[in-house]
């Protein structure tokens, strides 16, 4: 089993998350709420089919993707966290919302945000953030599987397994024209 890590606690301080799929809007207070707990290993090995209840708000939201959008959130997710793993700020400000995108460098690229997200571009910060989890991101999220993504038209979520018993953790996506893009910076844990 993989040691628990600080990546869960640097998520909560780091990422700009949506309170629901359909929105990324997020007050000041929110986005410098207390970190929220690591990824610790549960009981559990791998993958399983065995939910909290109290998950149900992602689990049961919408429906299940079609095998088109299930193939394209993959892709999407996959390809994001390979551009976090190689530091390319580029690569993942393309894969974010772009409202979302373009609130980075001032959300985070200046006081108040992190000192570790200092940055004037999207590209700039996101590259700040990855080369601080860097080891995180290479070492755990090796394992990244998306098992499900749950839709509504405009919105939804996919449920990521990093594997070795760590617990699943989710990531908003949303519909921009024809294609799906993060509302999200990184995951959080599913709750």
């Amino acid at each position: 089993m993989k040691p628990a890590s600080r990546l869960g606690s640097l998520v909560a301080a780091a990422a700009l998350s949506a309170a629901s799929a359909g929105c990324s809007t997020v007050s000041k207070t929110d986005r410098h709420a207390p970190p929220e707990s690591p990824r610790t290993p549960s009981t559990a090995t791998g993958p399983t089919e065995h939910h909290d209840p109290g998950n149900s708000r992602v689990l049961d939201f919408g429906h299940p993707a079609n095998p088109s959008d299930k193939r394209s959130v993959t892709t999407l997710v996959t390809h994001y966290y390979l551009a976090a793993a190689s530091e390319n700020g580029t690569a993942a400000c393309s894969s974010i919302r772009s409202t979302v995108a373009k609130s980075v460098p001032e959300d985070y690229g200046q006081a108040p945000g992190p000192t570790y997200m200092r940055g004037k571009t999207c590209p700039a910060v996101m590259h700040s953030l990855f080369a601080y989890l860097h080891h995180l991101l290479v070492t755990e999220d090796a394992d990244l599987e998306v098992t499900k993504v749950r839709l509504k038209p405009s919105g939804g979520y996919a449920v990521l397994n990093f594997g070795d018993g760590l617990p699943e953790r989710e990531v908003n996506i949303v519909r921009e024209g024809h294609t799906w893009k993060l509302s999200s910076l990184l995951d959080s844990e599913l709750f």
